[in-house]
C-alpha cells in the first residue's frame, strides 16, 4: 500500500502531468494573446474610422468656408461692375438728353 501511494505520488509529480498543465498554460496564454490582439484590432479600427470621419467633416467645413469666401468675392466684383454700368448708363442718358436738347 505504501508502494501504491509512492507510485501515485510520483505519477502526480511526473513530467507527464506537468506537460499537460504546461500545455494548458500555453493554450491559455495563446488564447489570451489572440483575444487581446482581436480586441486591439477592433478598437484601432473603430478609432481609425472615427478619425477619418472627423477629418472628413473638418475638410468639408474648410472647403465650404473657402467656397463661401470665393462666392462673396465674385458677388462683390459683379456688384461693382453693375454699379459701374448703372453709373455709365445714367451718365450716357444725361449726355444723350443734353445732345438731344442742343440739336432740337
Amino acid at each position: 500500500m505504501i508502494n501504491y501511494f509512492r507510485r501515485s505520488r510520483s505519477s502526480i509529480l511526473s513530467g507527464r502531468e506537468r506537460r499537460g498543465t504546461s500545455s494548458l498554460k500555453v493554450t491559455l496564454k495563446r488564447a489570451f494573446i489572440g483575444l487581446s490582439a482581436v480586441v486591439l484590432l477592433i478598437t484601432n479600427g473603430l478609432n481609425l474610422y472615427n478619425t477619418y470621419r472627423t477629418n472628413r467633416e473638418i475638410v468639408a467645413g474648410q472647403q465650404h468656408l473657402i467656397a463661401k469666401e470665393a462666392a462673396d468675392a465674385v458677388k462683390g466684383f459683379v456688384q461693382e461692375k453693375l454699379i459701374t454700368l448703372k453709373v455709365g448708363t445714367i451718365a450716357g442718358l444725361r449726355e444723350s438728353r443734353t445732345v438731344y436738347k442742343r440739336s432740337a
